[in-house]
């Protein structure tokens, strides 16, 4: 079987859509599918990750004839999207000129013409999509199906250890075009409460350097430049600041108590959700907030917030196989819908 992926990364987008699909395509990759990415060469993308292990098709652009005709000089078996700029009207036309399967990566709740929509965010559930999709559509919601990588199936069941100063961990994903990190260790610097944290600026990050430079001024802060290694990261700490990306996700499974910050518009009601179920605490940070505003916050969460999410976290099972049970899916809806 032959699977493409249509996704990109960039010190703007962010690294969400190509990490994610990595999980995936590894997934895929150990059941004998071959699977090619198809990006665009954009700043602070991550092909030179993609192309370790899989094949990789550099788009000149991002329209929707580029795609069909660099889609068209392959015999491929699915198509996966994953990218906000295609929209309904190019899903059709896509079925209309290529002879495939397609399965779309939704976040947004909008109309969408492929054989399999996966969404897995924890609001996610099959009512919201009425009138959205066919009736031929097999839909895929929920934390069931998260994407996440094999290293936090082997971590989850192991008991994290308690520090004494807690250990915070901070990330806002892989780009941070708002450079909203340099405010939060700004917020950490006068802290009165004890801490020692882990900073890691994304692979996108284009602030990395002045990052750097800050943190060398506060004692108890490490930063690193990017990560292969988050279930441990999270494994080793007591709590988290994290955008409310699929970090979020991430934290739930390793039941890490986490500040969560929308950092663009299609977090908020992820960071509402978590919120509102007491999984998480929301904190509508940008570079406009006041830094006592952010330490006052922190203070508290270090002091005894986390501690209490805890409790609510302890009872939330996800079992970490998402990327295998949408392998499954895929080869088996082709396997019973055979042309």
């Amino acid at each position: 079987m032959k699977i493409a992926i249509r996704a990109d990364a960039s010190a703007q987008i962010g690294s969400g859509h190509i990490m994610r699909m990595l999980t995936l395509a590894t997934a895929l990759k150990k059941r004998g599918v071959t699977v090619f990415f198809l990006t665009c060469n954009l700043l602070g993308n991550l092909n030179y990750i993609i192309e370790q292990e899989f094949h990789l098709i550099n788009l000149s652009d991002s329209s929707l004839n580029i795609l069909i005709s660099n889609l068209s000089k392959e015999t491929f078996d699915w198509l996966i999207i994953d990218h906000y700029q295609i929209s309904n009207s190019d899903e059709i036309s896509l079925k209309k000129h290529l002879d495939l399967y397609t399965l779309c990566v939704d976040d947004n709740f909008i109309p969408h013409t492929c054989d399999i929509l996966l969404n897995q965010n924890i609001y996610a559930t099959p009512s919201r999509y009425e009138g959205l999709i066919t009736s031929s559509t097999k839909l895929l919601t929920g934390l069931p199906y998260a994407l996440v990588r094999d290293e936090f199936a082997m971590l989850q069941k192991q008991t994290r250890p308690q520090h004494a100063p807690p250990r915070l961990l901070v990330t806002l994903g892989g780009s941070d075009p708002d450079n909203l990190l340099s405010h939060i260790l700004h917020a950490l610097k006068d802290l009165d409460t004890p801490f020692i944290a882990t900073v890691i600026c994304g692979q996108s990050n284009q602030h990395f350097n002045a990052l750097r430079a800050l943190a060398s001024t506060i004692n108890n802060i490490n930063l690193i430049k990017k990560t292969s290694k988050m279930a441990k990261l999270m494994y080793e700490h007591d709590c988290a600041i994290t955008a409310a990306g699929a970090s979020t996700i991430e934290a739930l499974i390793m039941q890490l108590p986490s500040i969560v910050i929308p950092i663009v518009d299609n977090q908020i009601e992820v960071a509402n959700t978590l919120d509102e179920r007491n999984l998480a605490i929301k904190a509508d940070w940008s570079q406009k907030s006041q830094l006592q505003t952010m330490r006052q916050t922190i203070e508290s969460f270090l002091k005894q917030d986390y501690k209490e999410l805890q409790n609510s976290l302890k009872d939330l099972n996800i079992t970490p196989t998402g990327a295998d049970i949408v392998a499954n899916e895929i080869i088996n809806y082709k396997e019973s819908n055979a042309r």
